[in-house]
């Protein structure tokens, strides 16, 4: 967006670049673009034909964009959600600012084209050429020079250009729009707001000298304007800080600030120390995944990261009890553990804006032993498989009990995955998927996977169980001598898991 009002200003000011200016920047440009430019070759210029596919997208935008534009501009209107919320105290105060903004904000926009075509009027009549539109060519270039010299209309055009060309593109895009798009905007709609003002007073001091309340009346708006985008701020800062709003409110997943995290992993790490436990259990889901995963590497005693969303994983009875901490909204965790282990809550870690972590010691049920031949490879054995109503809506679930075989050791950013397959017995039964995703295992962990059940079905009598694994890792390509570290990652092929006898799966009866 910025290349627009970039060219603009080389076009109206050339002579104020050098070309050793020009070299230095591409050399730098180059430097600094260099990586880049080697994973585009690599990659066969994925991002070109990433872009390339989004523009042939159905056009969005419209409304949007002006409704963003209007929230960059003054957000304090809008209504907050908690009660305690400081800034709900200073809404009544603060809603008038949302129409007040924009209005004066037009009103800068209007000034700076009149300003600009009174100059050019003002302009052609000086140099004899009464519309310089249709002058011929010699009064065109007069005008030109002209034009350049004063550097107010050049000012002026770049300004309008930075803030009205980029708005009126993002009107018509072909990508999902987000607030902080718009701050590259910054600062010149309070330019333009200025503008206005500063030719407003100028207007009142040189036709109505005698009446100086009008330019006090224009110093008290601007004066109202600025106390009032200074109370929403500190207003805003206030609640962030004190954790007064709604975490889920602006983003798709829930947001989590790096302190809360950071204190939450310190206390579990603390607890195990201090009660000499000897593994610690996080649960992690889409929105504290990547966060817990490197906090989680500056801990002593050693943890496993685990998706919650339909698994739990315990310690083996022989090993005692561990400490779990458990996500603010992983509630089918609380539900198993509940039927599955004996839990004593230590702590609630705080967060700002949401729900608290739950600290807990846990100490596992005694597993029944399973026959060898319900043991998938090397990796999973299946004790049972049990039909139960877990969580507030008294909801069935097919919920599978396991034992790990094997030890594997955290790596970085790596995931060790087991898709559990399950077919309730029945003619009209539908298979059962899901995924259950470990930075690390000990041989004798137990694993629960919960599997729901659709509404006003029959409990089955029997599942056809089959286990798949695979491994989340970094995907970090290599071209010549160069070594690239991206942030994605790539999994690899999915292998199926077998039984002693061959078979890649066991039908077990359901308790």
């Amino acid at each position: 967006m910025l290349v627009i009002p970039l060219f603009v200003a080389v076009v109206l000011a050339p002579k104020t670049i050098r070309w050793r200016d020009i070299v230095l920047a591409f050399v730098l440009l180059f430097i600094l673009y260099f990586p880049y430019i080697l994973w585009e070759v690599f990659s066969k210029a994925s991002d070109l034909h990433a872009f390339s596919n989004l523009s042939q997208h159905e056009a969005t935008g419209g409304n949007e964009t002006l409704r963003f534009y209007r929230l960059f501009l003054s957000p304090y209107g809008q209504q907050p959600t908690i009660a305690s919320s400081v800034t709900l105290k200073f809404v009544p105060w603060l809603s008038w600012l949302r129409y007040a903004i924009p209005l004066l904000l037009f009103a800068g926009i209007a000034t700076a084209l009149l300003l600009l075509v009174f100059s050019l009027l003002n302009q052609a009549r000086a140099t004899g050429t009464p519309d310089p539109i249709t002058s011929v060519r010699s009064g065109i270039r007069g005008w030109w020079a002209n034009f350049k010299a004063n550097r107010s209309l050049g000012g002026l055009v770049l300004l309008l250009t930075w803030q009205i060309l980029p708005v009126l593109l993002l009107l018509r895009v072909t990508i999902i729009l987000q607030l902080h798009y718009f701050i590259f905007l910054m600062p010149g709609p309070y330019i333009l707001i200025g503008l206005f003002i500063a030719k407003v007073v100028e207007l009142f001091r040189r036709y109505q000298p005698g009446w100086s309340f009008l330019r006090y009346a224009v110093y008290g708006l601007v004066a109202l304007v600025v106390i009032g985008q200074l109370l929403g701020s500190v207003a805003s800062v206030i609640d962030i800080s004190s954790g007064k709003f709604d975490d889920r409110t602006f983003y798709i997943h829930y947001r989590n600030d790096l302190n809360s995290l950071q204190q939450a992993v310190n206390e579990a790490d603390q607890l195990a120390q201090q009660r000499h436990l000897n593994h610690v259990y996080i649960t992690t889901d889409d929105s504290t995944a990547t966060a817990l995963g490197y906090l989680s590497e500056q801990m002593q005693t050693p943890v496993t990261l685990f998706s919650a969303t339909n698994c739990l994983v315990l310690p083996a009875p022989a090993d005692g009890p561990a400490v779990l901490l458990v996500g603010p909204y992983d509630t089918l965790t609380h539900a198993l553990l509940g039927q599955y282990a004996s839990v004593t809550l230590v702590n609630e870690p705080a967060r700002p804006g949401g729900k608290p972590f739950h600290l807990y010691v846990v100490t596992p049920s005694a597993a029944q032993t399973a026959p060898g031949t319900n043991a998938f490879g090397n990796d999973l054995q299946l004790y049972k498989m049990k039909t139960q109503n877990l969580g507030s809506n008294s909801s069935s679930w097919m919920v599978t009990q396991w034992n790990i075989l094997r030890p594997v050791q955290p790596a970085l950013r790596t995931t060790y995955n087991y898709t559990i397959t399950a077919q309730p017995g029945g003619n009209n039964s539908s298979l059962q998927r899901n995924t259950c995703s470990f930075t690390g295992m000990r041989a004798g962990d137990q694993l629960l996977d919960a599997m729901a059940l659709p509404n006003n079905s029959v409990a089955p009598t029997s599942v056809t169980v089959g286990v798949q694994s695979s491994t989340t890792v970094p995907f970090n390509p290599t071209l010549g001598p160069i070594h690239f570290e991206t942030y994605i990652n790539q999994e690899t092929p999915s292998t199926v898991l077998r039984t002693p006898s061959g078979r890649n799966t066991i039908t077990v009866p359901a308790s």
